[in-house]
């Protein structure tokens, strides 16, 4: 979370007492971990390009799926997706375990979790549910993850429009991935 806080005496508005020495607030963040596509977690028809930061799927009909960098099993982590290009609605956008197949597309089994660009909600290689809105070339899909709150919650944002909370209950260490199944 964020905390914000003075310098532990001054009182109110950044002054200090009867000196009329200005001190600005001290504003505490937790650092975000940086991260990108994982080349070492990306299914075998996936290329990396852009320094990590995009993905394009070299065969067409086969699904794979890529990992980033970065985990977590605690905090609240939100990250961006922008699809560049989009051949079908056959892209999934979400989370999975660091044992998820790479091999298939991302909620094809018990550690996965995926949005479908058409308007659906994976896990564990079945639709679990209708959600959100058709996502397409063009658009950027926001992912919140909260692993702090509620038992742990997945939410998805269409181009800043928030669409709510997809999936609730997450509580083991997941990490952002994505899958693509056409090139293009």
């Amino acid at each position: 979370g964020v905390g914000v806080g003075g310098d532990g005496g001054g009182g109110g508005g950044g002054r200090s007492r009867g000196r009329g020495v200005y001190k600005p607030p001290v504003i505490r963040t937790r650092p975000e971990v940086l991260f990108m596509l994982d080349p070492l977690a990306c299914g075998p028809n996936l290329t990396l390009s852009n320094g990590g930061v995009t993905v394009v799927n070299k065969v067409n009909k086969q699904w794979n799926a890529v990992r980033t960098t970065a985990g977590w099993s605690s905090g609240v982590h939100a990250w961006e997706v922008h699809v560049d290009k989009c051949v079908s609605k056959n892209i999934f956008i979400g989370i999975m375990c660091v044992e998820s197949p790479l091999d298939n597309y991302v909620g094809s089994d018990r550690g996965g979790w995926g949005y479908l660009a058409n308007k659906a909600i994976w896990h564990n290689k079945g639709k679990v549910r209708s959600y959100g809105e058709l996502f397409k070339e063009g658009d950027t899909i926001s992912v919140l993850l909260d692993l702090e709150n509620h038992g742990g919650t997945l939410s998805f944002a269409r181009n800043g429009r928030d669409l709510g909370v997809a999936v609730d209950g997450l509580l083991t260490q997941l990490q952002p991935a994505s899958t693509t199944t056409s090139t293009a």
